[in-house]
């Protein structure tokens, strides 16, 4: 799977859809975006869509996608989202 990822970083740096990073790294920090969310969807803590729009909105950000480019791909956050606060 990082392979993939790392392919489709590398083609979209070619592309100027995204901000020119080591591909390979980030493909690493990708996946652990994605991994460190396992936990709060398995117990309930947020839900499939939540985490889905939570993580692409965070990577896409932080490939450098404009904020108006991922507006038109998800939708705006209706809530905020903080794992491990007390209630």
């Amino acid at each position: 799977m990082q392979r993939l990822l790392t392919e489709i970083l590398e083609e979209g740096t070619v592309a100027g859809e995204f901000d020119p990073l080591p591909a390979e790294a980030t493909a690493r920090l990708t996946l652990s975006v994605v991994g460190s969310q396992r936990i709060p969807l398995v117990s309930g803590e947020i839900d499939l869509d939540e985490t889905h729009a939570l993580v692409t909105r965070f990577v896409l950000r932080a490939l450098g996608v404009a904020p108006e480019t991922v507006d038109t791909i998800l939708p705006k956050p209706t809530r905020t989202v903080t794992h491990g606060a007390s209630a």
